[in-house]
C-alpha cells in the first residue's frame, strides 16, 4: 500500500503500522505452532532388550572328549556293524566341528551385545534429556518473549499517536499555506453562531455486506444441549477486514454482533446471523450493514424471560464524537434500530442514526490507548477505552415498560474518572427517549486542607434484574490504591440518576500492572436467568508478586428483587 501524500510505493504511516502488526502476528503464531508442535514430539525412551545370557561352553570338552564311539584299539566289527559306526562318528564329527566353528562368533555377538545396548540406552536418554531441557528453555523464554511483545504493543501505540499527530500537522499547514496563498478580500465582522440544530435522522440504509470473503473470519459455536461439554454447531462468516473487538447481543430474530476494522479506521460493522437456523444445526445466514465515521457501537442485548414486542427492531447505540478526529465530547448518545427481514433480506434495514440529547461529556482521558488511571508506586497509567459504550447495552422489558441501560467513562469534575450510566425507555411506536442518567464519581471525604487524589471508576458493565433494579460493576483504582473491581446499584423506586446502595468492594488490587498500559478491554455483568435476581459480575486485578492478572468473580442480589 501506498501514501498517497509521497507519491511512493514504500508503505509509510498507517499502513506501515498495519504491515508491522500483521508480520507481528504472523511470527507470533509461529512461534506459537513451533512450541506446540516440539510439546508433541517428546519422547520417551523405548524399552531396548537386555543383553542375551552368554553362550554355554560347559559341554563343549565333554562332547569333544567323547564324539569317537569306537576306540582305536578296537577290534573289527562285522562289515554292516562298521558302516553304520562310521556314520555315526561322521555325524559326530560334524556336530563337533560345527559348534567349535561357531561358538567364536556366537561369543563374540554376545560382547558386541553388551557394549551396543547400555551406549544406545544412553543415547536416548540424552536425547531425551535435551528435549525436555529445550522445553524448559523454551518455557522460560515466553514470558520474556511476551514481555517484549507487549512493549511493541506500547510502543505502536506511541507510535501510532505520533503518526495521528503528524498527519494533523501536516494537513493543517497544508491548509494554512492554501488560505496564505489565496487572495485575502476584507472580511465583515462575523455575527454570533447560532447554537447548532440536532442532526436530522438519515434515510433508511439497506444491508450492504461485506465482501465474502477472508482472509478473516468471525466464528460462533451454540450448544447442542445444556452440557457445556458436549457437542457444538458451529459457523463460520468470512471478512475481509478483521473484526476486532465484537460485542454480542441476543434478539429473538438473530445474533446481533457489531465490530471494528482496526484502530486507524473509522469503519464499523453492524452483522446479525440468523439465529434460529443455528439452534436447530441448519445452514444459517448473515446480514451486515457497514457503518462509517462512527464510534464502537453495541447492540441491545436481551435479558429476563419477556420478550420485546413481535417484529420490534433492534437498537443499537454508541457514543458521540470521534477520538481519530480528535473529538472527545459532546452532549448525545447516537442511536439507530435494525429492522431484519429473513424472509427478504432487500427489506431489512438501518434506520438512524439519531441523535439522543444527553448531559454533556468528555472521554475520560481522551479516549482509547491512553495512559490514563494512575498506579501507586510506577509511573505507569491503565487505559481507560473512554471512547465506547462499554458492553452490555441491557435491554430489559418489565410488563409494558421496555428500558434499556448503558454506560461509558467519562472525565470527572475533580479531575478523576465516573461512570456515566443511561436508562432509556422505549415506547409503543419503538421511539427511544432518555428517562434518567447520572454520573457515578464519588470521592472519600479528606480532612482539611488535605490534598485530594482523584479517584478513577471506569471500564463498567451494568445489568438490571426483573424488578427493574439497575447494578454496575467497574474497575476501581487511584494514586493510592492499585486497581480492582467495586460495585453500585440502585432500586427501581429510588430518587433519579442516582446510585444509591453503598459501594461495595468486589476486590482490591494488590500490585500494578507495569508490563502494559492495556487493562481488561471490557468486564462483564450479567443476570442469573436461574431466579432472574442475582447480578454476576466477573473484573481483573493483580495479586501481589504475580507477573499477570488474575480474574475475581462475583454475585450481588439488589434489596427488592424476589427470587
Amino acid at each position: 500500500m501506498s501514501d498517497p501524500s509521497t507519491g511512493s510505493g514504500q508503505a509509510t504511516g498507517p499502513a506501515l503500522l498495519n504491515r508491522l502488526l500483521a508480520e507481528r502476528a504472523e511470527a507470533h503464531r509461529r512461534y506459537n505452532e513451533a512450541l506446540t508442535e516440539l510439546d508433541k514430539a517428546i519422547q520417551s525412551a523405548p524399552d531396548l532388550p537386555r543383553p542375551p545370557a552368554a553362550y554355554d561352553e560347559t559341554l563343549l570338552p565333554r562332547i569333544n572328549d567323547t564324539w569317537e564311539i569306537l576306540p582305536k584299539t578296537a577290534p573289527p566289527r562285522p562289515d554292516e556293524w562298521a558302516r553304520v559306526f562310521e556314520k555315526q562318528m561322521a555325524f559326530n564329527a560334524a556336530v563337533v566341528e560345527h559348534l567349535n566353528r561357531n561358538v567364536a562368533a556366537h561369543r563374540d555377538a554376545h560382547l558386541a551385545l553388551e557394549r551396543a545396548l547400555p551406549a544406545l540406552r544412553g543415547g536416548f536418554d540424552a536425547l531425551e534429556r535435551f528435549e525436555s531441557l529445550l522445553v524448559q528453555f523454551l518455557q522460560t523464554i515466553t514470558p520474556l518473549s511476551d514481555t517484549h511483545y507487549r512493549e511493541i504493543n506500547d510502543a505502536i501505540a506511541q507510535l501510532r499517536s505520533v503518526t495521528d499527530v503528524a498527519q494533523r500537522t501536516a494537513m493543517l499547514t497544508k491548509r494554512e499555506l492554501d488560505r496564505r496563498s489565496a487572495p485575502q478580500a476584507p472580511q465583515a465582522p462575523q455575527a454570533p453562531q447560532a447554537p447548532q440544530a440536532p442532526q436530522a435522522p438519515q434515510a433508511p440504509q439497506a444491508p450492504q455486506a461485506p465482501a465474502a470473503k477472508g482472509p478473516y473470519s468471525i466464528c460462533y459455536a451454540l450448544s447442542v444441549s445444556d452440557d457445556p461439554s458436549g457437542a457444538y454447531y458451529r459457523y463460520e462468516f468470512l471478512r475481509p477486514l478483521f473484526p476486532d473487538y465484537p460485542r454480542p447481543a441476543i434478539w429473538p430474530d438473530g445474533y446481533y454482533v457489531p465490530s471494528s476494522t482496526g484502530d486507524e479506521v473509522i469503519e464499523k460493522h453492524a452483522c446479525v446471523v440468523e439465529r434460529s437456523a443455528m439452534l436447530a444445526g441448519r445452514p444459517a445466514r448473515e446480514q451486515c450493514f457497514v457503518i462509517n465515521d462512527v464510534n464502537f457501537l453495541n447492540n441491545a442485548d436481551l435479558d429476563g424471560m419477556q420478550l420485546p414486542p413481535r417484529g420490534a427492531p433492534n437498537v443499537m447505540m454508541a457514543a458521540g464524537g470521534t477520538q481519530l478526529k480528535k473529538v472527545f465530547e459532546d452532549n448525545a448518545i447516537l442511536t439507530w434500530k435494525i429492522f431484519t427481514n429473513w424472509s427478504d433480506a432487500s427489506q431489512s434495514r438501518l434506520d438512524g442514526p439519531e441523535r439522543i440529547s444527553v448531559a454533556p461529556y468528555h472521554y475520560l482521558c481522551d479516549g482509547q490507548l491512553t495512559n490514563c488511571v494512575p498506579q501507586p508506586g510506577v509511573e505507569r497509567r491503565l487505559d481507560a477505552q473512554g471512547d465506547k459504550i462499554m458492553a452490555r447495552l441491557v435491554y430489559r422489558r418489565i410488563g409494558n415498560q421496555q428500558s434499556i441501560v448503558g454506560v461509558h467513562s467519562v472525565n470527572s469534575t475533580a479531575g478523576g474518572g465516573g461512570v456515566r450510566w443511561y436508562e432509556f425507555r422505549i415506547d409503543g411506536a419503538s421511539n427511544v427517549k432518555l428517562f434518567q442518567q447520572g454520573t457515578y464519581a464519588p470521592e472519600a471525604p479528606q480532612a482539611p486542607k488535605a490534598p485530594q487524589a482523584p479517584s478513577f471508576r471506569w471500564m463498567a458493565s451494568p445489568a438490571m434484574d426483573k424488578a427493574g433494579n439497575i447494578g454496575i460493576g467497574y474497575s476501581y483504582g487511584d494514586a493510592t490504591n492499585f486497581a480492582g473491581q467495586r460495585f453500585a446499584a440502585r432500586r427501581a423506586g429510588d430518587p433519579p440518576g442516582q446510585l444509591t446502595t453503598r459501594e461495595s468492594i468486589l476486590v482490591q488490587g494488590e500490585a500494578a500492572q507495569t508490563s502494559t498500559m492495556r487493562w481488561q478491554d471490557y468486564t462483564q455483568a450479567a443476570v442469573d436467568p436461574s431466579d432472574d435476581c442475582t447480578i454476576w459480575y466477573v473484573g481483573d486485578y493483580v495479586k501481589k508478586d504475580a507477573s499477570s492478572y488474575s480474574s475475581r468473580i462475583g454475585a450481588f442480589r439488589i434489596p427488592g428483587c424476589t427470587p
